[in-house]
């Protein structure tokens, strides 16, 4: 159980971002950033008044939250692999579906029309997500350019240099 009580250096908290309801999620949050994990035993004490507040509507928000938080670690830097992989996959489906269609047509004289506005749509559902991936991977660079990751040390701001006047 990883909702009990929870005990965090400092830098761990400074280093996670954390959202309304992430505590659940701090301890693999601060794995997946490489922190150390520990589990220490403590007493447990049942609730002696009040009621709980865990219901229907809490988990739908916890799952829901479990989603984001794996689509976080699994994407956050690298978010090509989600985005590009669908898009690949829905480009190829349309391409073998198209090729089908032409096949169909050349075979048989008759083609099927709404199999084609699917193929038309598949295929440019499959461009705009690779189009998407391109333009999240650049967010996700320069994200990191600016945090000094690529650069090996800290930015310019970070360092506390202005740049000169007229420039930014």
């Amino acid at each position: 159980d990883l909702n009990w009580i929870k005990g965090f250096r400092r830098e761990v908290i400074d280093t996670i971002h954390l959202r309304s309801d992430w505590h659940r999620y701090v301890v693999v949050l601060a794995a997946g950033k490489g922190f150390r994990v520990k589990e220490i035993r403590t007493n447990y004490y049942p609730r002696h008044s009040g009621t709980s507040k865990f219901g229907r509507k809490r988990i739908l928000r916890g799952l829901l939250d479990l989603i984001v938080v794996k689509f976080e670690m699994s994407f956050r830097d690298k978010p090509m692999l989600l985005f590009g992989s669908w898009g690949l996959a829905l480009l190829g489906l349309g391409v073998v579906l198209g090729l089908a269609l032409v096949g169909q047509k050349l075979l048989t004289g008759t083609g099927s029309r709404p199999l084609l506005f699917l193929d038309m749509l598949i295929v440019m559902v499959g461009v705009q997500l690779l189009g998407l991936g391109f333009v999240a991977e650049q967010i996700a660079s320069l994200r990191e350019a600016l945090r000094g990751r690529t650069g090996g040390g800290p930015t310019p701001a970070e360092r506390g240099e202005v740049p000169p006047e007229g420039r930014s």
